[in-house]
């Protein structure tokens, strides 16, 4: 039996950078760079999962990864600018590059709160890929600048992401470990 440095070690070799994950398929081993590829690979017929909602339509598959890039470049970067600025020492803060995270998060949430006037979900009346990107870069976009009293329709979309059973779920693990995040 393989122990936990050998399997550390082959999980290692089999990723770029320390920055992407794999799979190994009953073909043999895939190498997988991003998350989205990773929905590929799951989305498969024959995958040991149920598909991670990438609709069949290809206008729409489209739509949910542009979306799932907006919510990763345009709300989660920033926002971990801003983390990341707040872990710094303090003759190492980058206010200027603080306030232009701030400014891309703001219209990023402009952008989703016109998108939520007339529908449930990033792309529209069914929880896709999309969604599960939007759910982690809003929740900690929310911490980092709270956005409730000027994006109600934003705030009322992370409500609903938060309310989904998984999701729920997940937020009830990690308790534990949000007095970890830093809040200044």
């Amino acid at each position: 039996m393989r122990g936990p440095s050998e399997i550390a070690t082959e999980f290692g070799a089999a990723r770029i950078s320390a920055r992407s994950s794999s799979v190994n398929p009953p073909s043999g081993p895939v190498r997988i760079i991003a998350g989205p590829e990773l929905t590929n690979e799951t989305d498969r017929p024959g995958a040991s999962r149920p598909p991670i909602a990438i609709p069949p339509d290809a206008e729409d598959a489209r739509k949910v990864r542009l979306r799932d890039r907006f919510f990763d470049l345009y709300i989660h970067l920033p926002m971990q600018k801003i983390v990341g600025d707040r872990l710094r020492p303090a003759d190492r803060k980058d206010p200027h590059g603080v306030e232009e995270a701030r400014t891309q998060i703001v219209t990023a949430l402009d952008m989703i709160e016109r998108g939520m006037l007339q529908q449930p979900w990033a792309i529209g009346e069914a929880f896709t890929l999309a969604d599960c990107a939007a759910a982690p870069s809003l929740f900690y976009a929310d911490k980092v600048m709270p956005f409730g009293a000027t994006h109600p329709h934003a705030a009322a979309y992370l409500e609903r992401l938060k309310q989904r059973p998984s999701y729920a779920r997940v937020l009830e693990e990690a308790e534990p470990y949000f007095k970890f995040f830093p809040q200044q």
